[in-house]
């Protein structure tokens, strides 16, 4: 498979977000100390949960070598791993 364009991803970061942004909403957790955003894309969602929880250590994990890059590009304080979700364990 070709890699992803986070330029085109991120063209319709509203509608991608609003699931993200529905559930963050619903979740009532405070004092979190780490969150994993798995299949982070360019960092939007990633974005949700730093504003969330700014004391937290986050970590995106997505495959596609541009969408790390602009996610880490984005988010210098957040941790970005390129890496098959299918792998990862906390």
């Amino acid at each position: 498979m070709s890699d992803w364009n986070p330029s085109l991803y991120l063209h319709f970061a509203a509608e991608r977000s609003r699931p993200a942004v529905e559930l963050l909403a619903r979740v009532p957790l405070e004092n979190i100390e780490y969150v994993a955003d798995l299949g982070c894309g360019p960092g939007n969602s990633t974005a949700l949960l730093n504003q969330r929880w700014p004391a937290a250590r986050i970590t995106g994990i997505d495959s596609s070598p541009a969408m790390i890059a602009e996610a880490r590009s984005a988010l210098p304080d957040c941790q970005f791993v390129e890496a098959d979700i299918r792998n990862w364990q906390p």
